[in-house]
């Protein structure tokens, strides 16, 4: 069930808005409702988690990757996801299910452990976090409007509103991104929901622009946030989608990034010298693909300067998986670097402006 959880929240940046119809709910202006007059049972229905997690997974999708397959999203396995039980350990009957309380509490009104959380939640939770060494839980940052609503129906978890947890500075101390590369959907949709993917990406941070968001690192103009990036195939097309995800992995402030793995890192020079940023590299005779670290600036026009050699997998849907993710590279086969769909969240993010890109070139200095 993680695996299904995950590869519905990144499978190719394809999978989280909202067709906002569970609970005959009318949206509502952030405005119009005051949280404080409002219990969590008021508030609940109003929410991602009580409006299921493919109600905050359609409409990207329909706008990405569903582009590409032609798919309607209504006929993707991902439209079914639930949990396998309840919090009290009751086994849930996949015909009957609805989100509701139960899927988090065991009892009305009882604390939610933290190993609950993780059963959906488990993804961005890679790597050394000094929030996690110090003991703190999903509950201490986040808040009981984030877990139930705030009384406005919101599209997406990125929505200005939807989450009021709010990191300062955290571009410099986010520890990493972690994304799958080329997610074979075909292995998903026609093989049994199996996540076959050629291998995971990590050890990045991608930098763009967020517009109207609740993290803001305190770097360019204020506005400039991590993100990640997913890439998938489908019956021997491409797609590419870059969204305002990140980790929950927190470096400590002595081992925070400095200056100079922004400005004039090799990323950055290599855009200086050729116009382009190689994300990711496939070697044909060696089988296997070079995928870039560090620092990773998302430019203008980016779908034609960030190049990611893409591959696909050569056999049936219906193969087993060997592994999660699969490290099978020689049943791959090289694509192109070239993607037919290209999809960022317009409405959240934004590539960084030229003038930010020649301020990335210069080197930092006192």
């Amino acid at each position: 069930m993680k695996r299904l959880i995950v590869l519905s929240l990144l499978a190719a940046a394809a999978l989280m808005s909202s067709a906002c119809t569970m609970h005959n709910q009318e949206p509502q202006a952030a405005s119009a409702v005051r949280t404080d007059e409002l219990s969590p049972e008021e508030r609940f229905p109003t929410s991602l988690h009580a409006r299921g997690a493919s109600d905050g997974l359609e409409n990207v999708y329909e706008d990405g990757l569903g582009r590409l397959t032609q798919i309607p999203y209504g006929d993707l396995p991902c439209d079914n996801c639930h949990p396998e039980t309840y919090a009290d350990g009751t086994a849930v009957d996949v015909a009957s299910y609805e989100p509701g309380c139960r899927d988090c509490h065991a009892t009305p009104g009882d604390a939610v452990p933290q190993v609950r959380c993780l059963e959906c939640h488990e993804n961005g939770l890679v790597g050394y976090s000094v929030h996690r060494e110090a003991g703190l839980e999903c509950m201490d940052c986040h808040t009981s409007n984030d877990v139930h609503g705030n009384g406005s129906v919101m599209e997406t978890m990125y929505d200005p509103d939807a989450i009021e947890a709010n990191c300062i500075g955290s571009a410099c101390h986010i520890e990493t991104s972690e994304t799958c590369y080329s997610c074979h959907f075909e292995s998903y949709v026609e093989g049994g929901y199996q996540d076959r993917v050629l291998t995971q990406h990590d050890g990045f941070i991608m930098l763009v622009n967020r517009k109207n968001g609740k993290v803001h690192p305190a770097t360019y103009q204020g506005k400039v946030h991590p993100a990640t990036y997913q890439t998938s195939s489908w019956k021997g097309k491409s797609f590419v989608g870059i969204l305002p995800t990140f980790s929950h992995s927190v470096r400590k402030a002595e081992d925070a990034r400095g200056c100079g793995d922004c400005h004039a890192n090799e990323a950055v020079d290599e855009y200086a010298t050729t116009g382009r940023i190689w994300v990711a590299k496939w070697n044909e005779k060696s089988k296997s693909l070079w995928l870039r670290k560090g620092v990773i600036p998302v430019p203008p026009n980016w779908p034609n300067v960030l190049i990611f050699d893409q591959v696909t997998y050569a056999g049936s849907p219906n193969d087993p998986v060997p592994g999660y993710p699969s490290e099978d590279p020689e049943n791959w086969i090289y694509l192109g670097n070239v993607p037919d769909v290209t999809h960022d969240f317009k409405d959240y993010v934004e590539p960084l402006t030229r003038e930010q890109m020649e301020k990335l070139k210069t080197p930092y200095s006192e």
